[in-house]
């Protein structure tokens, strides 16, 4: 039975050891029921992701190169530059707020007034009073 351990096992003996070994830790942490097959099924679907990221995407169009800028994720090297050199407004999704209070005045508020805790005590008679 422990045979394998012993000799070198091949590639997909290998990796069936290593599934069964993070299945199993995995069951025993999380206190799941993972099987073997659903961890294949996932392994795939891993596997297919990769394939899908890996392999070559096809050019977007001229035209939306201005909608690819603007949704653009920027390096902080990029991101410290712009700031910087004092071109905020062309940070993709930065709202500029101004340093100042607003000119409105305050609105007034609504809301009743809590009563402080020795008020709300003086306002309910005592038990032994009542008896």
């Amino acid at each position: 039975m422990l045979g394998w351990v012993f000799e070198d096992p091949s590639s997909e003996t290998r990796e069936e050891m290593l599934r069964r070994t993070r299945v199993f830790y995995f069951n025993k942490v999380t206190g799941n029921n993972l099987s073997m097959d659903e961890a294949r099924q996932y392994e795939r679907g891993l596997r297919a992701k990769d394939s899908d990221l890996t392999s070559p995407s096809p050019e977007p169009p001229a035209s939306s190169s201005a909608a690819v800028d603007e949704t653009r994720v920027l390096s902080f090297a990029e991101l410290k530059e712009l700031i910087e050199s004092g071109r905020v407004d062309q940070i993709p999704n930065n709202k500029i707020i101004p340093e100042k209070f607003t000119e409105e005045p305050p609105s007034q508020s609504t809301a009743t007034v809590r009563k402080k805790p020795w008020e709300t005590a003086a306002a309910q008679p005592l038990e032994s009073e009542s008896s």
